[in-house]
């Protein structure tokens, strides 16, 4: 637009009416990209809702502030933009301009290419971090728990019927008869959902010192969780000592504890005075974002049930569990979830931060290619005479 410059300066413009000018049409623009962006926004907020699972709006009622906001958006997007322009255009000589003998500065040429740099180097370090948390949400997903949890459903239907936890093995027994239900247990609460951490009193250490999280289970718990014993034995209920004084530890009580030999030391929860028989190896008992903490499981009082299922036959499989929930508790809804949903859920914050970042690092990329193509269109401009004559 040099050329324009230099004849509005002929015919008697002065400087600060081409800044007013150039600053007006950046103002322009930007208030016209608000506009699109508040229609866009307008369009995507209920995506966007779903994404982030919450319930946003714009709110552009009689919300004064909000418009008051917008206009010092507009302002402040539109007059830095148009400044530079505005100050290096009315700058021109007039005679020069005419005679096409403006060249760029140096400094100008030294602005444009940091910025495109700056631009990069910013969709860089969006890519990066967006392969960072990608690779961590995998980790998370693929990473092994401990315990199997494909295949497993949870119920709660000692939490709607109280008073069929008096007959657990009569329940368990109705949902097993299904030739697809491999194990049923009982258990509470079930790995992924972290445990209550209990003061505990085991042999040699002082009184009140130690807590551990406490897993309320029955004899089947480490079958159908597929929970590794590696040391002493499971719950036996046929011995009628292990319903009320038979304790197992993991991995990271044993060490945390200094015990070279657990089996058989004495231990106690509120006044139930047991010894230890079993230690299972090491599993997580809660999201990948908390370490493995010392756990100990005892018989105890068991709200949910779970049951591991074969792969084929699903939805048969949940038909006739519907039944048998029917038959115990008519008056309620089959209610049910997979545990690797479950373990799935604890990590869509990470899930939805590696969308918000790969949806980010696309944007910034098309920004710094609009960048790059502008420079390049620029160059090639001021080159023509040089390709004419080349």
């Amino acid at each position: 637009r040099t050329k324009e410059v230099g004849v509005r300066k002929v015919v008697g413009a002065q400087r600060t009416q081409l800044m007013r000018q150039f600053l007006c049409e950046s103002i322009v623009l930007s208030a016209i990209s608000f506009a699109l962006a508040l229609a866009i926004a307008s369009l995507a907020l209920p995506e966007v809702n779903a994404f982030v699972r919450k319930e946003l709006s714009l709110g552009l009622g009689n919300n004064c502030l909000l418009y008051l906001t917008l206009a010092a958006g507009i302002l402040f997007v539109g007059i830095p933009a148009g400044w530079y322009p505005a100050f290096f255009l009315s700058s021109f000589d007039p005679v020069s301009v005419l005679k096409g003998a403006t060249t760029p500065r140096s400094t100008a040429a030294w602005l444009r290419k940091c910025l495109v740099i700056f631009q990069f180097a910013v969709s860089t370090a969006l890519i990066i971090s967006t392969i960072v948390v990608y690779q961590q949400t995998e980790f998370m997903r693929g990473r092994d728990l401990g315990w199997n949890k494909d295949y497993l459903i949870n119920t709660p239907i000692f939490f709607a019927n109280i008073p069929l936890m008096k007959q657990k093995e009569r329940v368990k027994r109705a949902f097993l008869q299904h030739p697809n239900v491999l194990k049923v247990t009982a258990v509470w609460p079930p790995p992924g959902r972290g445990g209550e951490r209990h003061v505990v009193f085991p042999e040699g250490k002082a009184e009140g010192e130690w807590e551990m999280q406490v897993i309320g289970i029955d004899e089947d718990f480490l079958d159908t969780y597929e929970i590794e014993l590696v040391a002493g034995r499971n719950i036996d209920l046929s011995r009628g000592t292990d319903s009320t004084q038979a304790y197992i530890l993991n991995e990271t009580a044993v060490k945390a504890l200094r015990w070279k030999d657990p089996i058989g030391m004495s231990f106690r929860w509120r006044k139930n005075p047991g010894h230890v028989i079993g230690v299972v190896r090491d599993f997580h008992t809660q999201p990948l974002h908390f370490p493995i903490e010392p756990v100990v499981m005892f018989h105890w009082t068991h709200p949910t049930l779970s049951m591991r299922i074969r792969s084929s036959g699903v939805q048969e499989t949940l038909k006739s569990l519907e039944e048998t929930w029917k038959g115990f508790i008519p008056s309620r809804p089959f209610e049910y979830s997979f545990q690797d949903e479950q373990t799935a859920n604890s990590y869509w914050k990470e899930v939805r931060e590696g969308q918000m970042y790969g949806t980010l690092s696309i944007l910034a990329i098309l920004v710094a290619c609009l960048g790059l193509f502008g420079l390049a269109s620029y160059t090639a401009e001021r080159r023509t005479k040089e390709v004419g004559v080349r």
